[in-house]
């Protein structure tokens, strides 16, 4: 799946960035201490060792990073390949057709997106309830998501101005989950927060009324209506 590989190809990006970082502050660091001694050999020869000791440790915890990344993603794409009726193709063709996004996928199936060093992959046929998280000062927007095993999941709403607006994404996210599951919870309400605690077997039972629209039907729907186009807006 190409369209997968973007965020195992972005995630070694960015420990590679970290290590251009770390790379030009050692450096630094290295002529700022042999420029300001009295003793250049001395001083420069113990530097490299204290130098190659901190590289040394950050290359064990960048390999330790990029592993536990790494099974993540392999787990990730197996629980996306096991979804029932899952179809690679039309992964794709939803992606190319969709939002144009770096960290999210969208498509009838599914949500990927990446947090912190974890693939996460939310079916929609397990989404019960969801609504738009704002934080408090307004810098951040997440769809907050929870599904039939009481796991919630904030999925960040993130898109270059070029390609549209957080609002915009937010709404065609929520669109595409109500008409997947046509009886969830797409709003917030005090009563439901509460009945995640105390009776979420009801909010799950909710959510199922209508039960799941089938993703191969829900893709011609989109191509018929141009959903792709008029839900983002």
């Amino acid at each position: 799946m190409p369209n997968l590989k973007k965020f195992r190809k972005n995630f070694s990006k960015t420990i590679f960035c970290l290590f251009f970082v770390i790379l030009v502050f050692t450096i630094s660091l290295f002529v700022a201490s042999v420029c300001n001694s009295e003793d250049i050999l001395v001083d420069g020869i113990f530097a490299i060792i204290i130098i190659s000791i901190i590289w040394l440790l950050f290359i064990i915890l960048g390999i330790i990073i990029l592993t536990i990344f790494l099974v993540s993603y392999k787990h990730g794409k197996d629980e996306l390949m096991n979804i029932p009726g899952f179809d690679v193709n039309r992964f794709n063709r939803e992606i190319e057709r969709g939002p144009k996004t770096q960290q999210l996928l969208i498509s009838t199936d599914a949500i990927c997106y990446v947090s912190g060093i974890e693939m996460i992959v939310i079916p929609l046929a397990d989404v019960v309830w969801v609504y738009q998280d704002a934080s408090a000062a307004g810098i951040t927007i997440n769809i907050a998501v929870w599904t039939r095993e009481k796991k919630m999941y904030l999925i960040p709403v993130a898109i270059k101005k070029k390609n549209g607006t957080r609002d915009m994404l937010c709404g065609y996210l929520l669109r595409l989950i109500v008409r997947k599951r046509p009886s969830a919870i797409i709003s917030y309400e005090d009563s439901y927060q509460q009945a995640v605690k105390d009776n979420f077997a009801w909010l799950v039972a909710k959510s199922d009324e209508q039960g799941t629209v089938d993703s191969a039907w829900l893709e011609q729907e989109y191509i018929r209506n141009n959903y792709y186009e008029k839900d983002f807006h």
